[in-house]
């Protein structure tokens, strides 16, 4: 089904030559750690695109079709977490914000069609590096209230799925409600 923003058009139909698009537009982005936890290597990246284990939409611009990223819903604690990529040259234009604010808000309302299910709750959880400033605020502007921190879940052990390397970073949670 495809969803209409005022400049974006979201995508849960795409054939495998789009995935490899996408593909491009991450490895160009050259911010895979700040984005994932962990270090850039191909096997990884197959992994992140595999919607499999997630809920997942490309995203174009409406006026000339250009794909410039995604968005992505996975299964987390009682409800879903929001995972989003935007192409780097289409970043701080309102498109992450655009897409993200649309979808949260349907799925924790109106629910949220995806090829053949209907996606509903009534709590989303998120989380980002602290260092990933641009996703923080982005959450915030969302309406994504940071939630408290343990001592233990202030700093979280990140293990690369491939190559088993581990990585610590500092993780901010949040939660948006209905």
């Amino acid at each position: 089904m495809n969803i209409n923003s005022e400049h974006l058009l979201i995508c849960d139909e795409y054939s495998q030559e789009e995935i490899v698009n996408l593909a491009n537009i991450i490895r160009e982005g050259d911010d895979f750690r700040i984005f994932t936890g962990y270090d850039f290597h191909e096997e990884a990246l197959k992994l992140l695109l595999d919607d499999y284990n997630k809920h997942m939409w490309l995203i174009y611009r409406k006026d000339d079709e250009k794909l410039i990223g995604y968005v992505g819903f996975f299964v987390n604690k009682d409800g879903y977490e929001p995972e989003i990529y935007i192409a780097k040259e289409e970043r701080r234009k309102g498109y992450g914000y655009e897409v993200l604010s649309l979808l949260c808000d349907r799925l924790l309302h109106d629910g949220l069609d995806h090829r053949d299910k209907k996606l509903s709750c009534s709590i989303l959880y998120a989380s980002c590096l602290e260092e990933n400033i641009a996703s923080n605020r982005l959450l915030q502007k969302c309406g994504f209230k940071e939630t408290e921190k343990e001592y233990i879940d202030i700093c979280q052990l990140f293990v690369d799925p491939i190559t088993d390397n581990m990585f610590e970073n500092h993780i901010n949670e949040y939660c948006l409600k209905r």
